[in-house]
Order: structure tokens, then C-alpha cells, then sequence
């Protein structure tokens, strides 16, 4: 409902001081948001709120674009991601309705990223073309920093969910936000998973990246800070999926690594940072090989991705374990409930990062009602602001002064054998403020 007096074309800003958690997320919102004393979304209510009318400029359809991996490496993501998408837009629109306001409402169009530079970024300039100005993505931190140029340049807005490159979190980056912790944190969340799991040597492999490159640097630093010893890096370029030239290359680090350890193949690991192709590499390796002798470390990049459990690759990877992090969201019912009406509405389940998907669209609606017109530098202003008071599937969402979410933990997936079928299991969580591993389960 509006406050009385006001017009169908006014915006009803508040500063919300209660929860709306009928669409499983709570927000504790700035100004101006119109929004009613008491909201129903979803079937759940807010509690009360203060509001007051100012001129919002904004009526219509709102287009959001969505930088989408349909295709390519990240594809798997972008299955689960896409519908959070839909999910997040149908939400805001019914907590408009029920706010009373009609005078406009939010769409998205979807474009699928591939998963490759040039494609993302023929497709953000295709979609800004079109006056798209906010965006949701890109999911990948190669993406992000392909792009991040002509957004600054065109006064675009880049709400990423996944992008979690090291090598973006600097001063003054310009309007992309990341809902999700930069991966220093990550890095050193395996660093010490490393060291916990008792090894002693780590052979890095990774996507030649903005991604593959900053996370690999940071887990080193930490292993090696920790007392650890990291091979010199094999890498590969991004979207590869013929690891031949470096198969013998990666069997020569292993066995090496081993040699070292005193022949004690239980205190080298293989960490492999990449994504989707990280599977094929397993099977070009093959059964044989010295590198599927040894345990693997996993990232966020692959973590919870059905390519590692199904087919030819689901035995190599609980022969190696393939034990990951990923961004741990508070176990709350915030995320209990998006994940359960996620999985009922679309028959599978939000994958690692549907559910900070999901927060990127409120992000991103918030911040346009907030700022009271669909102009990217008014809209970028306040998305810090909208942040900092908003919990979501995430938990908090307050950014660090790159415009990264402040991190808390990173869960531990392990690939094991389940009635038969290779499987994914949380097997504990990394804490920040403890710099400690939980195991739940042995890895």
C-alpha cells in the first residue's frame, strides 16, 4: 500500500527497520524504498516500517540485464543461476505489488556470457544498446575484468554473484560489486585446509586467469606461509579442454612432489583451480596416471558442480576426493527457505552460488527504487548503502572498501561414494575469524 496522499507515480521512500522474509531473505534497507508499514511477499511479512513520499522518476518496465554462462565452462553454474534469476525478479515484483506501487515493475533479459571474454563483452554492449544499465554478473572474474572498462566508461552497474578474483579488489575499481568474498580469503581458507589435511606439498594446477591466477598466488602465499611447498604452476588457458601437452608435465610434478615428501604419497595433493574442465583433465589423465594417485584440492569453481559426479568422472573424482570451498552462507532460515522454494519450483537444487544469485537482483532493484531513477552513477552510489543494511542468502551483506562481501567461512565439499553414486557432501567449513578447519565428515 502507499502512504496516503501519495500518487501512483511517486515513489514511497523508507527506511526499512524491520524483516521482509516472505521471499527468504531479510532486509534491513536505506532510504528510499517503497515499501508499506506491513508487506506480504511470498507469504511471509514484514514488520513495521517508517515511511515517507518523495518523487521517484521511475515508471514502466525496469530491464535488467544478465550476464548468463549458458554456455562453456561455467555453464553447469549458469543452469542453477539463470532461474534464481527469474525467481529473484518475480519476487520483487510481487513485494512492489503488495507495497501498492504499479506504476512500475522489473523484467530481466538474459545473455548467455559463454563463459569467454569476447562473448561477454559483445554481450554487455548489446544489452547497454538496448538501455540496460544494471547488470546481474558477470559470474566469472575474467569476465568482470574484461568488461569493467566500458561499464566505467558507460556508467553500467556489475553486481557479480561468483566473481571472486583477488586481482579486482583494489581502490577505486569503478561500479562492479561482489556479492561473494574475494578469494585472498579463499586463499587462504586452502591454505590451511592444506596444512589441517597434514600435507606437506602442493602441486598447483590452474586456469591461466584472472580467477585461476589470483586464487592460485593466494593459497600459495598461505600454504607456504604455513611451512608448505608448492610446485611451480601448470596452467592452462581459459575454455581449454585438450590438456594432452600437459599431461606428462603435471605426472612429472607428482612424482616429483612425492619423491620429495620421502615417497610418502599421503603428504602431496594435487589443488586444481579451475572450472568445468578441471573434469575433462581427470579423464585425459586416466586411471593410471600419478596425479590420480594423490588427494585433490577443489575450489569454489567446482565445488557442488554435477560434472565432477556423473558419468566417467563421478569414480576419478572420489578416487581423488576432490575435496573444495566454497562461500559458507549462515545456516539460517534465510537460505533454508529460498533453497527449498528453489528446489520446488525448479527440480534441482541452487548450486553454490544460485543463492547469492538470487541476492544480486534484490541488490541490484533496491538500489535502482533507492536511488529513484534507472541512471547507472545515481544507481552505483547506493548500492553500498543498500548492502550494508541487508541480509540475505549470504548472510550480511556489508562490502569492504573494494566492494567485496566481508567474509565469515567457506564450506568443505568432498566427492564420496553414496549408495553407490558419487556424490557431493559438505564435509566441514574454514572460519575466518579463527583461521580453523571443522571437519563434519572425513574428507
Amino acid at each position: 500500500m502507499k502512504r496516503k496522499g501519495a500518487s501512483t507515480s511517486s515513489l514511497i521512500g523508507v527506511l526499512i527497520v524491520g524483516l521482509l522474509i516472505g521471499a527468504g531473505i531479510i532486509y534491513a534497507a536505506a532510504p528510499s524504498l517503497g515499501l508499506a508499514s506491513t508487506v506480504t511477499v511470498g507469504g511471509g511479512t514484514s514488520t513495521t516500517t517508517t515511511t515517507k513520499t518523495v518523487n521517484a522518476g521511475l515508471s514502466g518496465e525496469i530491464m535488467l540485464g544478465d550476464l548468463v554462462a549458458l554456455t562453456g565452462s561455467l555453464s553447469d553454474q549458469g543452469a542453477r543461476d539463470k532461474p534464481a534469476v527469474d525467481m529473484a525478479v518475480a519476487d520483487v515484483n510481487a513485494y512492489l505489488t503488495a507495497a501498492g506501487i504499479t506504476s512500475y515493475h522489473f523484467a530481466v533479459t538474459h545473455e548467455d556470457s559463454a563463459t569467454d571474454v569476447n562473448t561477454v563483452q559483445s554481450a554487455v554492449q548489446d544489452l547497454a544498446s538496448k538501455g540496460i544499465k544494471v547488470f546481474i554478473g558477470p559470474e566469472w572474474s575474467g569476465g568482470a575484468l574484461q568488461i569493467l572498462p566500458y561499464a566505467t566508461t558507460n556508467h553500467l552497474v556489475l553486481i557479480s554473484q561468483s566473481s571472486t578474483s583477488a586481482k579486482l579488489s583494489y581502490a577505486n575499481r569503478g561500479p562492479l560489486f561482489r556479492v561473494i568474498p574475494s578469494d585472498s580469503a579463499q586463499g587462504a581458507a586452502l591454505g590451511r585446509l592444506a596444512t589441517t589435511l597434514g600435507f606437506t606439498h602442493l602441486v598447483m594446477l590452474h586456469v591461466h586467469d584472472s580467477y585461476g591466477d589470483g586464487l592460485a598466488n593466494a593459497t600459495v602465499a598461505r600454504f607456504t606461509a604455513l611451512g608448505g611447498i608448492a610446485t611451480n604452476d601448470v596452467q592452462w588457458p581459459e575454455n581449454n579442454n585438450d590438456f594432452s601437452s600437459l599431461l606428462t608435465t603435471i605426472n612429472n610434478e607428482v612424482t616429483a612432489a612425492i619423491n620429495d615428501a620421502g615417497g610418502n604419497s599421503s603428504k602431496v595433493a594435487v589443488d586444481a583451480i579451475g572450472f568445468e574442465e578441471v573434469a575433462t583433465l581427470m579423464q585425459q589423465l586416466g586411471n593410471t596416471s600419478a596425479a590420480l594417485s594423490v588427494t585433490w584440492l577443489g575450489s569454489d569453481g567446482e565445488a557442488t558442480l554435477s560434472s565432477f559426479v556423473q558419468g566417467a568422472t563421478g569414480p576419478l573424482s572420489e578416487q581423488v576426493k576432490l575435496i573444495s570451498t566454497v562461500y559458507a552462507p549462515p545456516s539460517t532460515s534465510v537460505f533454508s527457505t529460498f533453497s527449498s522454494r528453489y528446489q520446488a519450483a525448479y527440480g534441482q537444487n541452487p548450486g553454490g552460488y544460485g543463492g547469492s544469485t538470487y541476492d544480486a537482483v534484490w541488490v541490484a532493484a533496491l538500489s535502482i527504487i533507492a536511488a529513484g531513477s534507472y541512471d547507472g552513477a545515481a544507481v552505483a552510489k547506493q548500492v553500498p548503502l543498500i548492502t550494508n543494511h541487508m541480509f540475505g542468502n549470504s548472510g550480511w551483506l556489508g562490502l569492504d572498501q573494494f566492494g567485496d562481501l566481508i567474509p565469515v567461512a567457506y564450506n568443505i565439499w568432498v566427492v564420496h561414494d553414496v549408495n553407490g553414486t558419487a556424490t557431493w557432501v559438505t564435509a566441514g567449513q574454514w572460519a575466518v575469524a579463527t583461521d580453523a578447519v571443522t571437519f563434519t565428515t572425513t574428507p
